[in-house]
Formats: structure tokens, C-alpha cells, sequence
């Protein structure tokens, strides 16, 4: 058995290291969505970060960043029907959102270039709090 200490320590390596599955529980701030999307994309791991934005976008179905984010991460992986239909639907609330028409532009940009740019990984409005 092992010491407290030793248990601990275990526990935050693991912390450190992304569990198999990927669920954010509970975030009272949907940057936290957006930021373990962010990491998950870094380190190649797309679909989980496709899955970590479906889930903020459960939890937070107003926050037009994350609908942006999810929507340029569909187009990325081949599925601009899914990335459009998914900014149809809330451009049908929140027509005049900069961050989804943004993408929007992104989206039909790389349709025409086959790619979309690095840039498109940062949003630039800031989280409502």
C-alpha cells in the first residue's frame, strides 16, 4: 500500500497526462471548453477536440466562440455540410455574432482554397463572463 504522499503524487501525474476519455464536468466558464479543445488540437488529437466543443456547446449553447471553434474544426476534418449547418443554426439567434460570421468567411474561404489558415485557430473576441 502506498504512502499518502506517494498516492498523491500518482494522482497529480495522472492529473498531467489526458485521462483516455475526454470530459469536462460541470465548468462554470466555457473557456475551459475552449482551452482543452485548444490543447487536445495541439497534441493531434482531433476528434477529442471536436467531442470536448460538442460538450461546451451542450453546456453553453449561446457562446458564439464555441460554436466558431466547432464549426472551423468540422471544416478542417472534411465536413463543411456539418460546419455550415451548425452556423446556419445559430446564425438563426444570433445573426450579427462577429466570432461565427467570422468563421463562416474562414469556412467558405477554405472551401475555395481547399485549406484554412493557421490563423483561424484564435478567435479574437474575448469569453463573455
Amino acid at each position: 500500500m502506498d504512502s499518502p504522499v506517494l498516492a498523491k503524487k500518482r494522482q497529480c501525474q495522472g492529473r498531467r497526462l489526458l485521462p483516455a476519455r475526454y470530459q469536462v464536468r460541470s465548468s462554470e466558464d466555457p473557456a475551459t471548453y475552449l482551452n482543452l479543445a485548444t490543447a487536445l488540437y495541439n497534441s493531434g488529437r482531433l476528434k477529442q477536440a471536436e467531442s470536448i466543443l460538442e460538450q461546451g456547446i451542450a453546456a453553453y449553447p449561446y457562446i458564439g466562440q464555441l460554436v466558431a471553434r466547432l464549426a472551423i474544426d468540422y471544416a478542417r476534418d472534411g465536413q463543411p455540410l456539418r460546419a455550415q449547418t451548425l452556423i446556419a443554426q445559430y446564425r438563426k439567434i444570433f445573426p450579427e455574432d462577429t466570432s461565427v460570421r467570422g468563421a463562416l468567411k474562414q469556412i467558405e474561404g477554405s472551401e475555395e482554397n481547399r485549406e484554412l489558415p493557421a490563423s483561424c485557430r484564435v478567435l479574437s473576441d474575448p469569453l463573455p463572463r
